[in-house]
């Protein structure tokens, strides 16, 4: 008999309603480091980017939003 631990899921979201999004690297880059942010907590969740652009210039965390969900294997 093998144990394994519980997986966890981590999502990252990002869209274009607040600011511009110009090519799918830059998506892919956003969602990613929305993906960092949700890897935070030890239980599945999500990040989505509600930054704008002015808030995304200066770094700022102000703009996401996130959530956990069950934890448990998905």
């Amino acid at each position: 008999m093998h144990k394994f631990p519980i997986n966890t899921v981590s999502v990252g979201i990002t869209m274009n309603t607040l600011r511009p999004i110009e090519t799918h690297w830059e998506a892919a880059e956003l969602a990613a480091e929305m993906k960092q942010f949700a890897k935070r907590e030890p239980r599945s969740s999500y990040a989505i980017d509600r930054r704008t652009v002015a808030q995304h210039e200066r770094g700022a965390e102000g703009g996401i939003d996130s959530g956990g969900g069950s934890s448990g294997t998905s």
